[in-house]
């Protein structure tokens, strides 16, 4: 028997090139409101969906009445990043939206009227690796080139993000360990679809009551890490029904952005308000992630500033940039990125890693896991060792199983010759797509997938310096290249080791238990369908 398999072209989930919702698509029109008669022509409406545009509907012509009362013109309606988060007309964005609101000119504007006490840069691993990569540098010199090219601009301190990341592994084994030694029953069932008030507050799509907006750490098995903005849009977005296996653990971004706005801002005696958080990373996803409501504290407690100031609306992450868009911003005032000087230190007592001298080395516990954050490889090893008392040398190789592609692996542990755990790393669409429909049709074999967009995972984001023009052997090439300088960075044996980890989390730390929970985890919503929210866009 014949088989017949469709995909992608390039398996990218990528923004839209335009807004599809003609609540925020239709340009405003000059002419007054004209009375439709009865020879009135009727109205075409041509409709997209995800990957086509479905046959035109013809709408019989309607009745209106005249615009007798006119107190103002018409204006055009615009669209905002949290109106994306709430639509399900595509599944991330509109590229346009992405580019606009989350922008170097509005970087350097916030910076230019000094409207912040500290700035603040967390650059992602795998930002550093394609710089160091397109200029031949080490990750350490890129690091402190970058810090250089930042503070010139105005940015009182950058920080290396995948120490936020080290965070995310610690609250990511202790989410999967309370998981596997209770997880509930397999369900596929969408929650009511809802929408993001605060961190701390959601609202009922259907009613409108507000509710507590609290993580749900408990739940089935197979644990899908939810480090993926562009994942979770698609399960939020299409597939609901899978939100009981998404991660309640934060992104390194988000576990950034409540780390600098929280327990650093306490540090250094300031409001949240009063520091600007600036993202640098690989994917355009990310400046979503950053507008979710879900990372907006409405009442920034726990600050030292007049009482106004505290109460403001504060997002965890204020400015995302991708890679390539830093590049340009650094080809643009300086033409490259020059050597650095020596580096400032941080604030006594925040053991956030300061901007590094040039040849000074970096280290992480994310390094060890490959190109997405290490998930999968550290959770395993976690893992084999509480559950079933296999101990992993830290230094050995963990042997990877190939899937039915290049994106696909698998890691298996047996003891006494059975199975006793596997997992999984799903990179790409056709993944996804795959993992979700085993979880759908309940024969899914795995504990734990590290799932993630992009083929090739975070190395391969498409916000990264890539040539204009690029082959797929290219292509993955360079993904290897960067995923080395990556590994290039030493590794350190445990996440508990890095001093962050200690200084958060530790006896005497400076986040409470409770607070770390808060700062750790997330929640995630049903978004309703556009054509239930928009009557237009029901199909006839």
């Amino acid at each position: 028997m014949a088989s017949v398999f469709l995909g992608d072209l390039d398996d990218f989930i990528a923004p839209s090139q335009a807004c599809v919702n003609p609540l925020f698509a239709a340009p405003a029109s000059d002419k007054p409101a004209a009375i439709a008669g009865n020879g009135a022509d009727a109205m075409e409406l041509v409709l997209e969906d995800e990957f086509e545009t479905l046959a035109p509907q013809v709408l019989p012509p309607q009745q209106q009445e005249p615009d007798l009362i006119k107190t103002s013109a018409s204006k055009t309606a615009t669209v905002s990043l949290n109106d994306c988060l709430a639509c399900s007309g595509c599944v991330t964005s509109a590229e346009t939206v992405l580019i606009s609101q989350q922008s170097s000119g509005r970087l350097l504007s916030a910076l230019r009227d000094k409207s912040f006490a500290v700035s603040v840069a967390s650059l992602s691993p795998q930002s550093r690796a394609s710089i160091a990569d397109y200029f031949g540098l080490s990750p350490a010199q890129a690091q402190a080139r970058i810090a250089t090219f930042l503070a010139q601009l105005g940015v009182t301190h950058t920080i290396d993000a995948a120490c936020a990341g080290d965070l995310c592994l610690v609250a990511a084994r202790d989410e999967f360990i309370a998981r596997a030694r209770s997880p509930l029953p397999p369900v596929w069932t969408a929650p009511a679809p809802s929408v993001a008030v605060s961190r701390t507050t959601q609202r009922d799509a259907a009613t409108g009551a507000e509710s507590f907006n609290a993580p749900q750490l408990r739940g089935p098995l197979p644990l899908l890490v939810s480090a993926c903005p562009g994942f979770v849009c698609y399960v939020e977005k299409t597939a609901p029904e899978a939100l009981a296996y998404v991660s309640a653990v934060k992104s390194p971004q988000a576990a950034a952005g409540a780390l600098v706005k929280g327990a650093a801002a306490r540090a250094w005696g300031v409001a949240p308000a009063a520091v600007l958080h600036l993202s640098v990373q690989p994917c355009f996803d990310r400046k979503l992630e950053a507008s979710r409501l879900d990372f907006v504290d409405t009442v920034a407690a726990e600050a030292t500033e007049a009482a106004e100031a505290a109460a403001a609306p504060t997002a965890d992450v204020d400015i995302v940039l991708s890679t390539s868009e830093l590049l340009e911003m650094a080809a643009q005032y300086f033409r490259s990125l020059a050597p650095a000087p020596p580096a400032p230190e941080l604030a006594p007592g925040i053991p956030l890693p300061p901007p590094t001298p040039e040849g000074a080395a970096l280290a992480s516990a994310d390094a060890a896991g490959g190109a997405s954050g290490g998930y999968a490889e550290h959770v395993f090893r976690h893992a084999a060792k509480v559950l079933h008392g296999v101990d992993i040398p830290q230094g050995a190789p963990l042997q990877y199983r190939q899937g039915r592609n290049v994106d696909m692996r698998e890691l298996v542990l047996e003891v006494g010759g059975e199975v006793v755990m596997r997992f999984a790393l799903a990179y790409g669409f056709r993944n996804i797509q795959s993992i979700l429909t085993q979880l759908r049709r309940r024969r899914c074999a795995y504990q734990y997938v590290e799932v993630m967009a992009c083929p090739g995972g975070c190395v391969n984001g498409g916000g990264q310096v890539r040539p204009a023009q690029e082959t797929p052997q290219a292509m993955r090439e360079r993904t290897v290249r960067v995923g080395g300088i990556m590994q290039a960075v030493p590794s350190l044996a445990q996440p508990d080791d890095s001093p962050l980890v200690q200084w958060v989390l530790g006896p005497g730390g400076a986040m409470p238990l409770d607070s770390a929970a808060s700062a750790l985890h997330t929640t995630f919503h049903a978004v309703p369908k556009l054509e239930a929210t928009n009557s237009l866009l029901a199909r006839w």
